[in-house]
């Protein structure tokens, strides 16, 4: 659990206690796979443009550029998409208890 926690800490989204416990989310089966390249790219490639255009304000990145090359942004900065892609897990409801 320490290494998802440095990972949430370093992107400074909240604990995984607060994952686990009140959004009843199990950490432990969820990150590996976000992890992995093709199921980030996955996400990213069904992200709408206003998502990509959220995600790349609240992480400072252009919000001008088109929607390929916000795709390609994103792809750039994996490590700081965990806590949005946790998000659209939780409410697309399908989250492992």
């Amino acid at each position: 659990m320490s290494n998802i926690a440095e990972t949430l800490a370093r992107v400074n989204a909240p604990p995984p206690e607060f994952w686990e416990n009140d959004l009843e989310m199990g950490l432990g089966l969820l990150l590996p796979e976000i992890e992995r390249d093709d199921a980030r790219n996955d996400w990213i490639a069904h992200l709408n443009g206003r998502q990509m255009e959220m995600v790349c304000a609240a992480l400072q990145l252009p919000v001008e550029e088109r929607v390929r090359e916000r795709r390609e942004t994103l792809r750039g900065v994996n490590g700081q998409l965990v806590p949005f892609w946790l998000m659209d897990r939780f409410g697309a409801g399908s989250v492992p208890i």
